[in-house]
């Protein structure tokens, strides 16, 4: 078949396992042909697009597999750019929510930190008294 491509090709255009696109297959988000006579899969170059635009959005955009394939219909570069505007205010949300995260473990850290040099001068009863650490201490700090 001219311009078709088989998975084992489509697997090593792309780089990916065959078990990957036969899981997007199985999923429904590929609606490939097949040969009659033998079974096997094959594939467009809007095939292998849309493939190419799954793993971007799972790989690189952190996108679910739903938006991953609703990006794979889009038509316009409005379209592109809408949803690369909303994923980029998403991960940048995503960030902030990470560096609060490190923020408070480092928090923590100096916490125990004071709590092994002062261990020989208290009870363990009189620590938890002491270093009893409310969260809004860790975010008014």
């Amino acid at each position: 078949m001219e311009n078709y491509y088989r998975i084992s090709e489509v697997e090593k255009i792309l780089g990916i396992p065959r078990s990957t696109i036969r899981f997007y297959i199985k999923k429904g988000l590929l609606n490939v042909g097949r040969e009659e006579e033998n079974g096997y899969y094959y594939f467009t170059k809007q095939d292998l697009r849309k493939i190419s635009h799954l793993l971007v959005g799972r790989n690189h955009l952190n996108l679910n597999l739903k938006e991953a394939q609703d990006r794979t219909g889009m038509s316009s570069f409005e379209d592109y750019h809408k949803v690369i505007y909303q994923q980029e205010e998403f991960l940048y949300d995503q960030l902030s929510k990470t560096r609060r995260a490190i923020e408070v473990l480092h928090i923590y850290e100096k916490m125990f930190r004071r709590i092994q040099q002062n261990l020989n001068q208290c009870s363990v009863r009189e620590i938890d008294e002491c270093y009893f650490f409310p969260e809004s201490y860790i975010y008014n700090s």
